[in-house]
């Protein structure tokens, strides 16, 4: 007998899961904009780390809460297969064959948006997987790239400032071996690499800008080595290319990576102590084009309009705060999260109400197993599945090799077709025998497989002790072997010295 029960994983399941915890990241994503802006905004006199923290923290929460939807919706999706069924279930006599119809009310905007939703989940899940791959593409190439980088065209640096790197090192305490090579292929400072790091310098600046500039520089690329900023850039890097359709992750991702040069900003100007030689290098620097592909690699620089607030927030002792575009999109925020907070609650509401008038119309006998039928004052008896209270889905099975489709809200069947035809509700009970005996058979199904679960654990934890057990019996015999080889040396030498007293032995007889 095939049976196809709700309870189950389908790729169907999976995909809408996938596709509505895309959809959900953002209005996630609103709210993790809106956490910036606050973090933005409150902290103008704050140190750059403090932000910097702020928001990394912000973004980690958001990927957690995205996380924890994909869980909620693949255990909803576990359970109910077809998502839509107790929202399309009928109350009247509606003409259904092998799909669910909508009912002939109008349907509202949200109803329509989760119907687009669910329909064209394959469509929105195979696009985001198909843009995702060409990014991760790119971002490969960016890989092969830095390799290039690290490789070719690439000379050591001077004896002095071999010297000079190792001293700053130390002052920064930075453990880590950091190699200082000069590129013909960079036109600015960069980082790359996390556990042996090393410092692109193009060469030519050696001798286009002062020492004192050059050095300030390597202070802050030393920042971005002491900060261990390549690691969380690279993890940057992934977030943007999952979530490139979300501009909230994006926004938010370009403030971090803003905060993140200010920090190393910061580090470069109390170790050189000199601000005017400092915005000097930031403007020698941004004279030079920037070919090289920076998306794996802290570059020192970055565009014209950063630099000019770098420089600026140096001079002015003051943080960036939102310039009008940026207060603009939160104000759009949290008008659409608004909008989005009413729509659930709404939805949720409309969603009670149908079920709390589903379950009167399913419950109006005396012994709560009866509905009343449309257009009538008689009570058809319901067929309510023993133990199955909370079960709400659809079961297709094959009996005597007629196709059987249940559809079930709480426990009880509400419809029921055979081979595409539709039962009449006062009939359903009639199969009542049939109906119990397959519910019997999935009963015991269910439970043979929680009694087989069981033993596979049993049988789990008892390889686990035989292992464990064997484990110790070969120490023991490794035990045993090293001292029977200790025995074996023992007498080795016990004859060598009998040999031994047997020579003097007979030397002093001879003597």
């Amino acid at each position: 007998m095939e049976l196809i029960v709700s309870y189950s994983f389908s790729a169907e399941a999976i995909v809408k899961a996938l596709s509505w915890t895309l959809v959900h990241s953002l209005w996630q994503g609103l709210l993790l904009s809106l956490v910036a802006g606050a973090i933005m905004l409150l902290t103008k006199k704050a140190k750059a780390t403090l932000r910097y923290d702020l928001l990394v923290s912000s973004i980690v929460f958001f990927i957690v809460g995205v996380f924890v939807t994909c869980y909620n919706q693949l255990s909803n999706s576990a359970q109910v297969v077809e998502s839509n069924f107790v929202q399309a279930l009928p109350t009247t006599k509606t003409a259904l064959s092998e799909h669910w119809v909508m009912p002939t009310a109008q349907p509202s905007v949200i109803s329509q948006t989760i119907h687009f939703i669910n329909a064209n989940a394959t469509w929105i899940v195979l696009i985001w997987l198909l843009v995702i791959i060409i990014k991760f593409i790119r971002l490969g190439s960016a890989f092969y790239a830095i390799h290039q980088l690290k490789h070719k065209q690439v000379s050591a640096a001077t004896v002095y400032w071999n010297k000079r790197i190792n001293e700053l090192c130390k002052q920064l305490k930075i453990n880590k071996k950091v190699v200082l090579l000069q590129s013909q292929m960079v036109t600015i400072p960069a980082v790359i690499g996390y556990f042996k790091p090393i410092i692109l310098f193009p060469a030519a600046m050696y001798t286009a800008i002062p020492l004192h500039e050059v050095e300030a520089i390597l202070i802050h690329e030393l920042g971005h080595i002491r900060r261990n900023d390549f690691i969380v850039n690279l993890l940057q890097s992934f977030v943007e290319v999952v979530f490139f359709f979300n501009p909230a992750v994006m926004w938010v991702s370009s403030l971090i990576k803003t905060e993140r040069e200010n920090c190393c900003d910061d580090i470069a100007i109390s170790i050189s102590g000199n601000k005017q030689d400092y915005i000097k290098a930031l403007i020698h620097f941004s004279e030079f084009e920037q070919h090289e592909p920076r998306q794996l690699a802290t570059a020192f620089s970055g565009e014209k309009k950063h630099l000019f607030n770098r420089a600026k927030r140096i001079i002015y002792n003051q943080n960036n705060t939102l310039n009008i575009m940026e207060k603009k999109f939160l104000s759009a925020s949290l008008v659409l999260v608004s909008i989005c907070l009413l729509a659930f609650i709404s939805m949720k509401a409309q969603d009670n109400k149908k079920d709390n008038q589903s379950i009167q119309q399913a419950t109006r006998s005396a012994d709560g197993k009866k509905r009343g039928v449309s257009g009538g004052n008689d009570t058809i008896q319901v067929y309510t599945i023993s133990g199955r209270s909370g079960m709400t889905g659809v079961t297709r099975t094959q009996i005597d090799g007629k196709e059987f489709e249940l559809f079930i809200v709480k426990g009880q069947i509400t419809d029921m077709y055979i081979d595409g035809k539709k039962i009449p509700a006062e009939e359903i009970i009639t199969y009542k025998p049939i109906l119990d005996k397959l519910y019997e058979q999935i009963n015991k199904d269910e439970e043979q497989a929680l009694r087989d679960s069981e033993q596979a654990k049993r049988d789990s934890e008892q390889a686990m002790r035989d292992s464990e057990q064997a484990k110790r019996d070969s120490e023991q015999a490794m035990r045993d072997s090293e001292q029977a080889k200790r025995d074996s040396e023992q007498a080795i030498r016990d004859s060598e010295q009998a040999k031994r007293d047997s020579e003097q032995a007979i030397r002093d007889s001879e003597q």
